[in-house]
């Protein structure tokens, strides 16, 4: 099939972080939806009820502030590896926005980004996080864990496990429509699609048994759970990690039999995930908080 070729750059990003915010306000009046509630403190993991609407810490602020200090975070060429080192442990305690220091504990809210399974006889929610391939190898690579034979998945050989992206925000930024064909001459209507995706990145080193996702069970009675299902969300609190941001891209190409061609430009941020917290959206009740079990950190080395 013909490709169309869609440009992706820094300078788009940076525009987009922008646009969105305010476009996604002016949407949220037009249709007199609730207004969400960011916060620009830390997040306080010891509440037991939190504000109506509460969607954690603003992604957007937080992603133009790393951008925009980028270059903060990388060795210099004439800078020796101790003076950066230092340099950025110093980093964790200075501001990043408002009230935000580097090393804060941050919560980031998704907003049905996750699946829901009720079981009525058992009373309980299970709620599934589905994550993806991290689209950025340095990133990737730089939240990596390596663990050792018996403290993974496996008994008996290491456990070398990649970074996973887990959406917050997806966006459809461009739509356009052409004329393809295959290799017989067969001829379709395709639809591009290009979406703007905005995730964190976490490294994979908490406990999980069957697969790669964050899944966990919430004891619910028949009464909650209905309004539960409707209005709930999740926070990931946590902090933020080197190094701190990326950004990548994945394409699907159209067939005949399906003909939509799909074009995902993604952002990231660095973010090791502590806590899990499921909770009602609409009236800010905690309906649990699920700890993660950290088996390891990404190697520093990897971070620089």
């Amino acid at each position: 099939m013909k490709k169309v070729i869609f440009p992706f750059s820094f300078a788009l990003i940076i525009l987009l972080l922008i646009i969105i915010p305010a476009s996604a306000a002016q949407k949220g009046k037009n249709h007199k939806k609730p207004k969400i509630i960011f916060t620009v403190e830390p997040f306080d993991n010891s509440l037991e009820i939190l504000p109506p609407q509460f969607v954690g810490n603003d992604y957007f602020e937080i992603l133009k502030a790393l951008l925009l200090n980028s270059k903060t975070y990388k060795k210099g060429e004439f800078e020796k590896t101790d003076e950066f080192t230092a340099r950025m442990e110093n980093l964790r305690s200075s501001t990043l926005y408002g009230k935000l220091h580097y090393d804060s504990l941050i919560a980031f809210g998704l907003k049905k980004k996750f699946t829901e399974l009720y079981n009525a006889d058992t009373e309980n929610m299970q709620v599934t996080l589905t994550s993806a391939a991290v689209m950025d190898d340095k990133l990737s690579d730089a939240l990596k864990v390596k663990l050792p034979p018996g403290k993974g998945r496996y008994s008996f050989a290491p456990d070398t496990r990649d970074a996973k992206a887990i959406e917050v925000y997806s966006f459809l930024r461009k739509t356009k429509k052409y004329t393809g064909s295959n290799a017989f001459g067969v001829k379709a209507k395709i639809t591009a699609e290009v979406y703007e995706i905005f995730s964190l990145a976490i490294p994979h080193n908490f406990e999980s048994k069957e697969d790669d996702d964050i899944r966990f069970a919430v004891k619910l009675n028949a009464e909650k759970a209905p309004e539960a299902k409707l209005y709930g969300s999740i926070l990931l609190v946590g902090h933020l990690l080197r190094p701190f941001w990326g950004k990548g891209s994945s394409h699907s190409t159209a067939t005949i039999s399906y003909p939509r061609e799909t074009l995902n430009l993604i952002s990231y941020i660095g973010f090791g995930v502590k806590e899990v917290w499921y909770y009602n959206f609409k009236t800010g009740e905690v309906y649990h908080k699920e700890l993660l079990n950290k088996l390891a950190d990404p190697s520093e080395s990897d971070n620089e």
